[in-house]
Formats: C-alpha cells, sequence, structure tokens
C-alpha cells in the first residue's frame, strides 16, 4: 500500500492509497479502508482507493514515480452502487461531483469516504441550498452521508413545505 497525495488531488490536501493486488487475492476497498482505520489516526486514513494490478512504476532512485500514479478522481463507484435516478439524486450527484471533483457517484457513496471533509460539506450544502432551495444543517448533512439519505431527506422537507398547513383549517373550521 502506497499512500499519498495524488497529483490531482495535491491541491487540497487529499491523501489517496494505491494498492497493488494480484488478480486472484485482491480484498475489497471497504476491507483495505477498516484495516488503515484500525491502524491510523482518522486524517491519515486515505479518501481515495486505486486497487493496482501493475507493479508501481519507480523512478530511478528507486521511489514510486507520482506523475505516473493514475487520477484517483476517475475511479468508478464501488461495484453494486445504484445510478441516481429522480431529479433529486441526480442533482446531488452532480452537486457532489462538482465539489468533490470526482466522476460516477452513486446512491451508495459515502461523502466522506469520496473524499469529503467539513470544508467541502458546507460547499455541498451551500449548493443544495441554490440548486435544489433546501437548507440542509452540517449536522443533517454529516449524519445522512449517501446522496440515497440525503434525497430522501430533502424530499421530506420539500412534503413538508407543500403540504397544506393543517393547523389553518382546524381553525377556520
Amino acid at each position: 500500500i502506497v499512500i499519498s497525495h495524488s497529483p490531482a488531488a495535491e491541491e487540497d490536501g487529499r491523501l489517496a492509497a494505491y494498492v497493488v493486488v494480484t488478480k486472484t487475492d485482491a480484498p475489497s476497498v471497504k476491507a483495505v479502508r477498516d484495516f488503515l482505520a484500525n491502524r491510523l489516526p482518522a486524517y491519515m486514513v486515505p479518501s481515495s482507493f486505486v486497487l493496482m494490478v501493475e507493479p508501481l512504476r519507480r523512478t530511478q532512485l528507486g521511489k514510486v514515480d507520482r506523475a505516473l500514479l493514475p487520477d484517483p478522481t476517475q475511479v468508478s463507484p464501488t461495484e453494486g452502487n445504484r445510478v441516481p435516478q429522480t431529479s433529486v439524486e441526480i442533482r446531488l450527484a452532480e452537486i457532489w461531483t462538482e465539489v468533490l471533483g470526482v466522476d460516477g457517484i452513486g446512491l451508495d457513496d459515502d461523502f466522506l469516504e469520496r473524499g469529503g471533509h467539513s470544508l467541502l460539506a458546507a460547499q455541498a450544502i451551500l449548493r443544495v441550498r441554490e440548486v435544489l432551495g433546501v437548507q440542509l444543517s452540517p449536522q443533517d448533512f454529516l449524519e445522512r452521508r449517501t446522496t440515497a439519505e440525503q434525497a430522501r431527506a430533502i424530499a421530506a422537507a420539500n412534503e413538508a413545505l407543500l403540504a397544506p398547513d393543517k393547523t389553518a383549517d382546524s381553525v377556520s373550521a
């Protein structure tokens, strides 16, 4: 396992893990993440994981040639991840793509696991308010860390706004 700032993510400080595996014995990304999370402080656990079959290319001095590492932001969503279907889900995935700078956001992606942190969450909350007209609190956003969970919260908030005011009906009756 090589943990490094990837060339693409270096400007915002996100870490990527490049894991060289064999074709017959490849661990899941979740297994690698859990392994590292049990051994490293939270801020050192990478946000992106790239499983590679090819060995890491090295410089003449024997160090990993970081310039040749694949861009972790182009990694596909996890296998079995559902594709956004509703307009809210699609817009949320677009917002996450914009804020996180990663492609392939699915319904089951976790904001923090795809590279998010508190500052990016604040940006996403602002974009959700601008695009969808719903204010999510930072606590709500970080407790509901998948697009599916956030889409349900936004749909519930929209339903509450559109529902007739029952107290006004009972007062006028």
